[in-house]
């Protein structure tokens, strides 16, 4: 349970569940902590007697922050003051970073510029979360560094310019709405799930608190005496001991049932399943077959855009919006799903080596198409 400065309290579920009732937010520290949260609330109307009731407001944090904004703009153009930043959606805020990365002169080294982005923006997210001033960062002189740095200036250099508002900069944005008495607030918040708040976090409840709101902690379950918390070198170091960990306590008593959350799932479930097959089937590994039946289920699906196929649709759909890599144009003429993948397959294997003894890394469409028929 995290230390608050502002005054707070800690509640019980149940006492959550009516207050919520009475109309205070609860404000969860991610999706799924609230769609859980909801049905209990839907349990506990049901119980009640009730076959109708208002809907809840319980929000995850992002999507809390969001709403609120959303208020602060439309507070903005009804009181005919200057008009907040438009706030970008992760697909736009991205698309940004990828222009940037690409335009500079370490854009031409990238082989994958799309990940190389999508780094930049988790350390954007890590730096304005826990508060670390860039002059700290600049002090562990690197290439990687300094190109970071560099990336991070052009794209507050243009946000201001072009008046957007990044989602890792939107809880600042947030506390000056409340520090300013912008928007109106519930008078309960109550939040739940957050372990540890990041300094960021910690200013936005602080400011809610200072604008008036009661702060609520729903308090965790009774603490298992043999709980630990160990720290790692990083994610992949983490994700081997609780493979590890659940292959022992498996061994111990067969029958058990064993439980591993990854709050990023969604980013580390290939990684996750890679690990958990050298942990759990060894032997695995030196076998070109997929394994049919695995000791471990991951209860998180493979994505739309996992599936070969729809990837290429993907792939092939991105060609409306360049740059467009090199590999990008690999992927296609290699691909067998489009018409004559079988029948031109030599030819096209052909010309993509053609194309990559240009050694260009990327082609504009145009240009493509124009070799294509030279060819």
């Amino acid at each position: 349970m995290p230390e608050s400065k502002a005054e707070s309290s800690r509640i019980t579920q149940q006492e959550a569940l009516r207050l919520l009732e009475k109309g205070a937010m609860l404000v969860t520290v991610n999706r799924r902590l609230a769609r859980y949260l909801n049905s209990c609330y839907t349990g506990y109307q049901i119980k009640s007697g009730k076959t109708v009731w208002p809907t809840p407001q319980i929000l995850p944090f992002t999507a809390w922050l969001e709403r609120t904004y959303e208020q602060g703009v439309f507070a903005a153009y009804a009181g005919g003051r200057t008009a907040l930043p438009h706030l970008l959606s992760a697909t736009q805020e991205l698309r940004v970073w990828e222009g940037i990365i690409y335009e500079s002169r370490y854009g031409q080294e990238l082989l994958q510029l799309r990940q190389a982005a999508k780094t930049a923006v988790e350390a954007w997210e890590i730096c304005h979360a826990w508060r670390i001033p860039e002059n700290e960062i600049a002090q562990f002189a690197s290439e990687d560094t300094s190109a970071y740095l560099s990336w991070a200036e052009q794209f507050k250099s243009l946000c201001l310019k072009k008046s957007w508002l990044d989602n890792e900069r939107l809880g600042d944005h947030v506390c000056e709405l409340f520090n300013t008495g912008s928007i109106s607030l519930p008078e309960k918040l109550i939040f739940a799930g957050f372990d540890e708040l990041t300094p960021q976090q910690q200013s936005i409840i602080d400011a809610a608190s200072a604008a008036g709101a009661t702060i609520c902690f729903i308090a965790p379950p009774s603490i298992n005496p043999e709980m630990k918390k160990i720290a790692f070198a990083d994610a992949e170091s983490e994700m081997t001991a609780a493979a590890q960990w659940a292959r022992e306590k498996l061994e111990e008593n067969p029958g058990s049932r064993i439980g591993v959350i990854d709050p990023e799932l969604t980013s580390h479930r290939e990684k996750l399943i890679r690990i958990f097959d050298d942990v759990f089937h060894p032997a695995g590994i030196l076998s070109f077959k997929n394994l049919q039946k695995r000791l471990y289920n991951v209860s998180l699906g493979q994505p739309l855009s996992g599936y070969p196929a729809v990837a290429d649709a993907f792939s092939f759909l991105g060609l409306g919006y360049p740059p467009i890599l090199l590999t990008a144009y690999s992927q296609l003429l290699l691909s067998p799903f489009w018409s004559g993948a079988q029948t031109e397959m030599t030819q096209r294997a052909i010309f993509d080596a053609a194309m990559r003894k240009n050694a260009d890394m990327d082609i504009a469409l145009d240009r493509f198409l124009e070799i294509a028929k030279s060819f």
